[in-house]
């Protein structure tokens, strides 16, 4: 880092007496990253808060009360998938962020600071506090027989106060599952 002198002058009776003493200044750049975990139907998600190493690829579930059989026979219901987002270094700002997620058609993207309470939208605009280091993102998708592959999650973060920091390190900013198909489940002929 830099290293830069802070001059102190100290005057008594007429007189002076001055003193430096040397500041490095490092920098701490603001970086978030996001992370595929899976998914699930418990809540929260199981370690959400802890995991680090994600899933490549996860089947769809059903989550309770997303499907009514007694409307249609063919009602695959509804999944849940998801992300951390992890503010990895910067200041002790607050932060926030957008998620975007491809190849899934018009899911619904919200956010829990605590893993059970879900507040709806695609993200937090600078109103994460400085302490609030992880989010867990759910993302509600209609289930498709085919699957999904190849769904990238991708984060926009910025931080907050003494002006904005864009994220340092763009190399964590997506990551990538495959949601598997479901078995085939053709008619069936009963005697």
């Amino acid at each position: 880092g830099s290293v830069y002198n802070i001059w102190i002058k100290v005057s008594h009776d007429g007189c002076s007496n001055y003193r430096y003493y040397p500041v490095t200044i490092t920098a701490s750049p603001f970086d978030a990253s996001i992370l595929a975990l899976g998914t699930s139907t418990a809540v929260p998600y199981p370690n959400w808060d802890t995991e680090t190493t994600g899933n490549t690829e996860d089947c769809q579930v059903f989550i309770p009360g997303s499907y009514d059989f007694s409307l249609s026979a063919d009602d695959d219901g509804d999944s849940y998938l998801y992300f951390t987002v992890t503010r990895e270094n910067g200041h002790s700002n607050n932060w926030g962020f957008t998620v975007g997620v491809t190849v899934i058609t018009s899911p619904t993207i919200d956010y829990s600071v605590d893993g059970t309470n879900f507040g709806t939208g695609a993200g937090y605009n600078t109103g994460l506090a400085s302490t609030v280091d992880k989010v867990l993102v759910r993302v509600r998708f209609v289930n498709d027989p085919a699957g999904f592959a190849n769904v990238v999650g991708t984060v926009t973060a910025i931080e907050g106060s003494c002006g904005s920091s864009n994220d340092s390190t763009p190399g964590n900013d997506t990551d990538q599952i495959t949601v598997k198909p479901m078995p085939n489940l053709d008619s069936a002929t009963f005697n």
